[in-house]
């Protein structure tokens, strides 16, 4: 295991960690059907189900059926202007390089975006203009 991954799983243990010494319960599990394959940073994802869960500032995503892997990762929360009844996710399209970019958490004004990689940085800068792709989130019951 190298340095990075060392670091990010004791970071992402403390943030669940405080969120539990804090009596704070993990945010609500939100389902997604992503129709196209995407990254999350580095890494890909195929096309399928997906749950995210939110803690803090940290993010979980994993494939529903368990074969697609998952993913934790660092994510920037904020608010949008208005609350919407749907959420949705947000990707930034390069191409055929598409990449989770935000997530609009459904009934609420929470807005939780990722940072881009270095990967999206550089094609970013070939074609400054994405095109955006959305998809709708439902909480899971």
């Amino acid at each position: 295991m190298n340095m990075k991954t060392c670091t990010l799983l004791v970071l992402t243990a403390a943030a669940f960690a405080d969120s539990a010494v804090n009596g704070q319960a993990l945010g609500e599990v939100l389902k997604a059907e992503i129709p196209f394959g995407f990254k999350v940073r580095s890494t890909p994802f195929p096309a399928g189900g997906y749950t995210l869960q939110e803690s803090g500032n940290v993010l979980m995503l994993r494939h529903i059926d368990g074969k697609g892997g998952g993913v934790i990762t660092f994510v920037i929360p904020d608010e949008r202007p208005q609350a919407s009844a749907t959420g949705e996710l947000v990707f930034h399209s390069y191409g055929d390089s598409r990449f989770l970019a935000q997530i609009n958490v459904p009934a609420s004004k929470a807005r939780l975006t990722l940072q881009m990689s270095r990967e999206e940085k550089e094609l970013a800068r070939q074609s400054p203009t994405p095109g955006v792709l959305k998809t709708k989130v439902e909480v899971s019951k």
